[in-house]
């Protein structure tokens, strides 16, 4: 940030020698499990039209609880290793890449592209409708190249391998949370995230503790005052941050 002072700018009026933009494309999983929701409901199985579809998920899946349950417990979900559905998300991924590769940017600026969205999910999800995928009106969506919430089922190398998928070269950084409800064995842990890094991963984060604690840390935050999480990218004591963030905390798959 050089530069501000002798020039008396702030960094966003030019104090600085380069100026910075960054983009940031959030919630990976909830576009590409919803389009895969989609392309089988609608392409392939042929089961509606596809105003009929958006029609239903416009309405936040009303009378149609059972088909939301299909789609969340039978459709393929990103976060499992499963090539059908993680191709779309790659193909979004690339889309994004090079739609900022050709745009034409203002010289003496630096721009920047990640996959990865801090706690916008969240608060991006609660002014949102439902989505394709079964989430409905008001959820979080899907964080940074996190799976959806809890639908990670094919453990915790699957997660890995989906999120590597991910172009991660064409991104300055990322953001993959892993939540563990106690210490893994150490050395476990050590190839669990080189692996990762060899495949090309570019940021892990852990939380190791159990969604039990969480919980009653909800319940009695005058006991766990001294509880840390890992959010996105920085921690944060577990009792001072927004309810809605401890939720999406503690809802993510635990190992």
């Amino acid at each position: 940030m050089d530069g501000c002072i002798e020039k008396c700018m702030d960094v966003q009026a030019g104090g600085v020698k380069y100026l910075t933009q960054y983009y940031q494309l959030a919630s990976i999983a909830t576009a590409a499990d919803s389009l895969l929701a989609i392309k089988k409901l609608v392409y392939e199985q042929k089961r509606f039209s596809l105003p009929e579809f958006m029609e239903i998920v416009n309405n936040n899946f009303k009378d149609h609880e059972p088909l939301r349950q299909e789609i969340i417990n039978r459709i393929p979900k990103y976060g499992n290793d499963i090539d059908e559905v993680d191709e779309l998300a790659v193909e979004i991924t690339k889309w994004a890449y090079d739609l900022m590769d050709e745009m034409q940017f203002e010289e003496g600026r630096l721009f920047f592209f990640s996959i990865y969205s801090l706690t916008f999910n969240i608060w991006k999800g609660l002014m949102m409708g439902a989505t394709p995928d079964g989430r409905l009106a008001g959820y979080a969506n899907s964080k940074d190249q996190n799976p959806t919430q809890g639908l990670d089922i094919n453990g915790i190398t699957a997660r890995l391998k989906s999120a590597s998928k991910l172009l991660q070269s064409r991104s300055v950084t990322g953001g993959l949370d892993i939540k563990f409800s106690k210490m893994p064995n150490t050395d476990i842990f050590i190839d669990l995230v080189e692996s990762y890094f060899e495949m090309g991963g570019k940021v892990l984060a852990f939380n190791m503790v159990s969604k039990e604690t969480l919980l009653d840390a909800q319940k009695h935050p005058e006991k766990y005052q001294s509880l840390t999480v890992r959010i996105a990218g920085y921690s944060d004591y577990f009792v001072n941050i927004n309810p809605f963030i401890q939720n999406d905390i503690i809802k993510k798959t635990e190992y």
